[in-house]
């Protein structure tokens, strides 16, 4: 009966690992789309278009986030971008866990910079 007992458990904490590992890479994707979506819709909102960031924020995110769910959604405000303006560029990143980087470039538009470096990028 104890060995029994012990299988249980034993596979109850195997089960319950596996879900929180699909859990915590599932969730470190969403942080990464969010941050890399986020710089480098406000990078061409700021730089392309000639709009203020509060304009993205309000006009663009936040109507885009309406159907996600309210843990989404605090996730996606909780995603900090912060702009360069002599550099032309943003970046986004939540709890300093997970950065994006865009930039913008003249006649091409706005970057992510991406397994590359921005000089590379600019060249």
């Amino acid at each position: 009966m104890k060995v029994n007992f012990k299988y249980i458990l034993l596979s109850l904490g195997l089960i319950s690992l596996g879900v929180a590992g699909y859990f915590g890479y599932t969730l470190w994707r969403v942080l990464n789309i969010g941050t890399a979506y986020q710089a480098k819709q406000f990078c061409s909102g700021v730089f392309v278009s000639g709009r203020t960031p509060e304009s993205i924020f309000n006009q663009d995110i936040l109507a885009e986030i309406e159907g996600l769910s309210a843990l989404e959604q605090s996730i996606v405000k909780s995603i900090q971008v912060n702009v360069d303006r002599p550099q032309q560029s943003r970046t986004a990143s939540i709890f300093g866990l997970v950065k994006h980087f865009a930039i913008f470039r003249s006649g091409l538009g706005c970057t992510l910079v991406i397994a590359t470096s921005t000089t590379e990028l600019r060249s």
